[in-house]
């Protein structure tokens, strides 16, 4: 299946700058994935977001979007199939919730009716209700209100690709992990293709399907959430301490280190629903006669988790 994103040797220098803050990049991206882009500030992640929808255009290489080289796509014809979010969200506080969103259709002379329409199918699928919230300005919206229009005015033009450049470093930490989950269903229900640049460990690990961390515009891992937190060798990846054992798997779902269950496999029986990884450890800690948790579903015996998986750095 041909990549749905494509960076063939890709670099940008800037001028003046001794280094380019992109290096040889190389990396493909499936249509319909969810992938986070981690690293620290400088790291070149904001400006791999950027070269896609060439608000940065790159000195070398080539980028792919669907097979297409984006440098030979007209500009703005490339930028309606991607949806944009910012940290700073950048709404037009004159503009009404109903406004902001409708901003591109209005633009290209769409059909009012169907724009009006699409704008309360987009308030809904964030969250917010439309009677009650179309007709508020900005400054009537608290922080995460005003991201939930922000992310509704990304989605208004049907797009192919949603770029987020740290969405949710602003927020309190209630308002970031509720959004988090409403990205994650919104991304389920539409089938989107996400590209999520984050700093922050615990989000990069907990949305994605895919991990691409970012240093120094080099790619130093890119793979799935679990295969990096169960490498111990990973234990640092590049300027990310990813913590001890423990702190790796407190960021991983049961399921991620689990076995089949085989006959003759010992220990508790615990129901696979709604147990999470900080109550499988605290089992382990505290009950050191434990050495395996057997989780059952509906009444039958299903998977095994092993302490040696946990507490004893054990590579599956």
């Amino acid at each position: 299946m041909q990549p749905f994103i494509e960076f063939q040797h890709v670099r940008k220098q800037y001028e003046k700058a001794a280094n380019p803050i992109i290096e040889d990049l190389i990396f493909t991206v499936k249509k319909h994935d969810f992938v986070t882009v981690l690293g620290s500030s400088g790291s070149g992640k904001t400006t791999i977001l950027k070269m896609i929808n060439r608000l940065i255009e790159p000195t070398d290489g080539k980028i792919l979007l669907d097979g297409q080289d984006i440098m030979k796509a007209e500009v703005n014809a490339l930028r309606r199939r991607i949806g944009y979010v910012i940290q700073q969200i950048g709404l037009f506080p004159h503009l009404t919730a109903k406004e902001n969103i409708a901003l591109l259709p209005r633009c290209l002379k769409q059909n009012k009716d169907q724009t009006d329409k699409r704008v309360d199918e987009l308030l809904s699928l964030v969250q917010l209700e439309p009677k009650i919230f179309r007709d508020r300005y900005p400054r009537q919206l608290s922080g995460g209100q005003q991201q939930r229009v922000g992310i509704a005015r990304a989605l208004i033009n049907h797009p192919d690709l949603l770029l987020f450049d740290e969405p949710f470093g602003a927020l309190d930490v209630n308002t970031r992990s509720q959004l988090q989950k409403e990205i994650l269903e919104i991304h389920r229900q539409l089938g989107t293709t996400v590209l999520f640049v984050t700093h922050d460990l615990q989000e990069a690990f907990s949305l994605g399907d895919k991990v691409m961390i970012v240093e120094k515009g080099k790619i130093q891992r890119y793979d799935s959430p679990q295969k990096i937190l169960l490498d111990p060798s990973t234990n640092t990846v590049g300027t990310f301490a990813l913590g001890s054992t423990v702190q790796r798997m407190m960021m991983l779902k049961p399921l991620d280190i689990a076995d089949s269950f085989v006959s003759g496999d010992k220990g508790p029986s615990l129901a696979v629903e709604g147990i999470t990884m900080d109550h499988i450890i605290s089992i382990f800690i505290q009950q050191e006669d434990v050495s395996t948790i057997i989780l059952t579903q509906d009444g039958l015996p299903t998977y095994t988790i092993r302490r040696s998986k946990i507490l004893g750095g054990e590579k599956p």
